[in-house]
């Protein structure tokens, strides 16, 4: 009797794993994964439609839609000088101003079609790199990644670098031989939204110089593929010529991008904000300049400052080996860490009030251990090699400058890919060898959860900076009520600098003043080197009618940050006995 049960027990087991098999491989359950993954990010853009953030830009989504708008009104060739950012995503922004108008909900609903773009091309990716069914898996696992459910918010142009640099991926792996000049196309367009994207060129040459039955073959391909990436990246190369005289790649911020990344200010590997540089794009380069003319002498060109900022790295690394490598050793950390560093907005913050980034939904910490696993074990499949390659050489070109969260997802793709074929050996290895495997993903797991501490990053700095943005933004809009409300929640968790100097400044404006000098001096005690807590200070002083006060806090405020402009200003007008009127 008991052998009976066990038989029909594996007859069963028998013909239901095939019936899985079948259903999983099958273009329903594909249509299905970017049906929730659609679902997924429509849902996170609906749920905070109703915050300030959604219509307010903030940083690097303020400056590029500003830019994009200089560049509707007609402004296209934008002849000032080299570029030093990425230009593709202001022009991109630019084409759809001029199509629909400039709406904040057109582009997070562009940024929704773009990532369900990239589910559907990683599923492409792993269906030619294994199966039909390990691709639909790496779709899934993509789909519910949450840091790209996130991403959909944001205006920036991390959603279409994600896409073009997954189709130079997908199109790799095609047999056709146009996809080779293709995938130099997409590679290129990617390095012209994300720079340092230009690296993975050589990856792709070394590649195709393998692939192919014979040597007039391979030599083809790498001529399409060098061909593809040359074609995108020639306009910006002939524009920056154009109106410098100058031969630029792509941007001339190479040398302080990398710099940012390797300086005595910085220990954590993660972005750091230097004394010279205020914390909004749109000064970030006339900062550069500045600080760059202070130390020369002289006016430099494009060129000229990005090579002082790429020997001043190198000089710092040579003089510094021991500090550069256990930066560069925390970085890789950040690199697989389960914490997400933010830039405008934290996808762990915004999980306060986006109900799907609440979902117990993939994070690093599944996916690095799973794609860690799928790579050794598929290591001997060519194609398997390249996308583990792939994520390599990705991870390998963002150790020299710096990280944040954004950064990341670029290489996520190739691992859903390696984490599906980990999945998949998972579940058709014996079990004692699948049970080693679960052993290593633990292992691995509490790697990744450990990571971030080891690179020194908090949260509670992060989180506290969130609540000071958002608070800023109610106030904006005249409602101090919820902004103060807002920072009182954020002080209760995190007693930082920033929600300090935050409420400091809305008391001043409420009509506190002694409130907020009070607050004020908290600030600076808590953290005098906080890039605005000596300017807090000083307008504080300043609407208590204590002068002499405001001007020695405005005059520290320029100690930490020289380029600090507000300060400055009102410096100048206290000394001169003409005060201007409080900012509102």
């Amino acid at each position: 009797m008991a052998s009976s049960a066990r038989d029909k027990a594996r007859t069963w087991q028998g013909s239901f794993r095939p019936r899985l098999a079948k259903a999983i491989a099958s273009p329903l359950f594909l249509g299905g994964v970017l049906t929730l993954a659609a679902g997924l990010r429509l849902w996170h853009v609906f749920e905070l439609r109703g915050l300030p953030l959604f219509d307010r830009l903030i940083l690097d989504s303020e400056f590029y839609d500003a830019w994009a708008r200089r560049l509707a009104a007609g402004n296209w060739l934008d002849t000032s000088r080299p570029y030093f950012f990425d230009p593709l995503y202001p022009y991109f922004l630019a084409g759809l101003y001029r199509l629909f108008g400039r709406d904040v909900l057109l582009l997070r609903l562009v940024n929704v079609a773009l990532d369900v773009g990239v589910v559907a091309l990683v599923g492409v990716i792993g269906r030619r790199v294994s199966s039909a069914a390990v691709g639909n898996v790496a779709a899934l696992v993509y789909a519910l990644y949450r840091p790209a459910i996130f991403e959909c918010l944001e205006v920036e142009k991390t959603a279409l670098g994600v896409l073009l640099l997954t189709g130079a991926l997908a199109l790799a792996t095609s047999r056709r031989g146009w996809a080779r000049f293709l995938a130099g196309v997409s590679l290129g367009l990617a390095a012209l939204a994300r720079g340092n994207a230009i690296l993975m060129a050589p990856l792709g040459v070394a590649y195709f110089a393998i692939v192919g039955e014979s040597a007039k073959e391979r030599l083809r391909s790498v001529a399409a593929f060098a061909a593809g990436v040359l074609l995108a990246v020639s306009p910006v190369i002939w524009r920056n010529h154009r109106v410098s005289g100058e031969w630029i790649l792509t941007t001339a911020g190479a040398g302080p991008n990398l710099y940012l990344g390797n300086n005595p200010w910085n220990p954590t590997g993660a972005y750091q904000t230097l004394p010279w540089i205020r914390p909004e794009s749109e000064h970030e380069e006339e900062d550069w300049r500045a600080e760059t003319r202070r130390r020369v002498g002289r006016e430099l060109t494009a060129k000229e400052m990005s090579s002082y900022w790429l020997e001043e790295t190198f000089d710092y690394v040579r003089s510094h080996p021991f500090e550069t490598a256990l930066v560069s050793a925390r970085k890789v950390g950040l690199l697989v860490a389960d914490s997400e560093l933010p830039d405008a907005w934290s996808v762990d913050f915004l999980r306060r009030f986006s109900p799907p980034l609440g979902l117990p939904l993939v994070t690093m910490a599944l996916l690095f251990p799973l794609a860690a696993l799928g790579a050794a074990v598929s290591f001997g499949s060519r194609p398997a090699r390249l996308v583990t390659c792939f994520a390599a050489a990705y991870m390998a070109t963002l150790v020299p400058f710096y990280i944040f969260a954004r950064f990341r997802i670029y290489y996520v793709p190739a691992l859903a890919v390696l984490a599906a074929l980990g999945l998949s050996w998972l579940c058709q290895t014996r079990p004692r060898k699948a049970l080693l495997g679960l052993a290593a993903v633990a292992l691995l797991a509490a790697v990744s959860l450990a990571a971030g501490g080891f690179a020194g990053t908090s949260s509670s700095t992060n989180h506290s900076q969130q609540f000071a943005n958002l608070a800023e933004l109610y106030a904006e809009r005249g409602d101090f009520e919820r902004a103060l409300r807002l920072l009182d929640v954020g002080l209760s968790e995190h007693h930082k600098a920033a929600l300090l100097c935050r409420k400091a400044d809305l008391l001043r404006r409420f009509g506190d003043v002694q409130g907020s000098v009070r607050l004020a001096n908290e600030c600076v005690e808590v953290d005098p080197g906080y890039p605005d807590a000596w300017y807090t200070r000083g307008l504080s002083y300043e609407a208590a009618g204590d002068r002499v006060t405001a001007s020695q806090s405005y005059a520290q405020q320029l100690e930490f940050v020289p380029g600090h402009a507000f300060a400055a200003w009102r410096l100048r007008a206290l000394i001169a006995g003409r005060p201007l009127p409080l900012p509102r």
